[in-house]
């Protein structure tokens, strides 16, 4: 997987103060091929409950992850 520790800590941390402790995050699709160059991050975040609004939770997930990982490593920019 193209992401350093750091990333995938960040990106846990994130999904947990957004969707709350019971938040499972996976990631899918390009950056799971080491042989792979670019590409977006795709995450599928998993709830034990429904979301009354999963629209708002993806886009306040969305920016909360570019902000910091655009921060930690300029290469996800």
């Amino acid at each position: 997987m193209r992401l350093i520790t750091l990333q995938i800590e960040a990106i846990r941390d994130l999904s947990r103060q957004v969707a709350g402790e019971q938040a499972r995050v996976r990631v899918f699709g390009s950056r799971l091929d080491d042989r792979a160059r670019g590409g977006d991050l795709d995450l599928m975040i998993e709830l034990n409950e429904p979301v009354p609004n999963p629209a708002l939770l993806a886009a306040q997930l969305s920016a909360k992850v570019s902000r910091t990982l655009c921060t930690a490593a300029r290469s996800m920019c």
